[in-house]
Parts: C-alpha cells; sequence; structure tokens
C-alpha cells in the first residue's frame, strides 16, 4: 500500500505528513499515464535533451505502449 511504502522511506513517520505525501504524488496518473502523461513525459525528456542535460532518448520509452 502507498501508506506501508511511505512509511518504509519517509523521513518524518507522523501520518498526516505520510498522508500529504499520498495526496501530492498519488493521483490518476499514477495508474495510467494515458497519452496526455505520455506527451508530458517526453516533452521533459526532449526539452532536457535540448538543454544538453540528458541525452536523447529512444522513442520507444514507455514499455508496452
Amino acid at each position: 500500500s502507498s501508506y506501508a511504502f511511505i512509511r518504509k522511506y519517509a523521513a518524518s513517520m507522523d501520518p498526516e505528513v505520510m498522508k500529504k505525501h499520498i495526496d501530492l504524488y498519488v493521483n490518476d496518473f499514477t495508474r495510467n499515464l494515458g497519452d496526455r502523461g505520455r506527451q508530458a513525459v517526453r516533452a521533459l525528456y526532449d526539452l532536457a535533451a535540448d538543454l544538453r542535460v540528458l541525452p536523447p532518448v529512444r522513442d520507444d520509452i514507455f514499455a508496452g505502449y
């Protein structure tokens, strides 16, 4: 579960802090990026490559799509 994972790695064990992490980072994109999410990730990788922060990424960066 999300709580078990965060409890294992969070610097703070306060349940309210764990809930805030989950509410902030776990959303519909967590389960399925969909086309919009894949386009956003691709855009970030392309920008990083344009800025020479990362090397260009292959077109098939999403397994199974």
